[in-house]
């Protein structure tokens, strides 16, 4: 077997273990990494040694060009959250966008939250919010949760100061001020798409609680 074979086997059990680790045993994410970082180079021929240089040297050097930022934007998502800042935003949103467009409305402030915020934070100050408006307007909560969970994703993962692409920026060298501006140009047809996708599985909710209402009234119908 070459060495760069085995230095892929290494990445793919690396990867592979950390999800069982995170999924299947609740380890904690950060540990699940480092076994995993470790595990991917012992099996790519590193010594023992050499493998916990490269991860603490890994390690410094993105927090010695992220960290920083990671730091701020986890500050502002923590005055947001506490602030009850976010929520007030969606609730803005929502009037203004008007009724019946709780989707779009979910998923523009998903998109806005998610940039200092991390994604599963505002998914727990969210949730109440998702079943309130389900019961005042009798829409699916799975489409709102789902307009809601996609904007959060979409600059969760492609726009700075979020840690992912904060990392990917200073690991490829890329200006951070160019990375926001890409990432969120980029996210916006993906948001799109999500909504639609939103849309089409509140419609079908609709229809099938109504086909569901109408077998039930024609059951009883028929008992009586």
């Amino acid at each position: 077997m070459s060495h760069e074979t085995q230095m892929l086997l290494g990445l793919f059990l690396g990867i592979a273990i950390m999800i069982i680790l995170v999924m299947k045993t609740r380890t904690h994410t950060f540990i699940a990494l480092l076994l995993a970082a470790l595990i991917t180079g012992l099996i790519g021929k590193m010594s023992p040694s050499d493998a916990i240089t490269a991860i603490q040297d890994g390690f410094g050097n993105t927090l010695k060009s992220t960290g920083i930022i990671i730091g701020l934007g986890v500050m502002m998502g923590g005055i947001l959250e506490k602030t009850g800042a976010a929520e007030r935003m969606a609730f803005s949103f929502i009037k203004k966008i008007g009724s019946g467009k709780e989707e779009l409305a979910l998923g523009i402030t998903g998109w806005l939250v998610s940039i200092p915020v991390f994604a599963d934070s505002a998914i727990v100050i969210f949730a109440p919010l998702c079943k309130a408006m389900s019961r005042v307007t009798g829409k699916s909560v799975i489409a709102l949760a789902l307009a809601l969970a996609c904007g959060l994703q979409c600059t969760h993962v492609m726009v700075p100061p979020t840690p992912g692409p904060l990392t990917a920026a200073g690991m490829m060298g890329v200006d951070v001020g160019q990375m926001i501006i890409t990432g969120a140009l980029m996210s916006v047809p993906i948001l799109i798409a999500a909504l639609l996708y939103a849309n089409w599985i509140a419609k079908k909710s609709t229809r099938s609680r109504v086909k569901m209402v109408l077998m039930t009234a024609k059951s009883s119908r028929k008992s009586t």
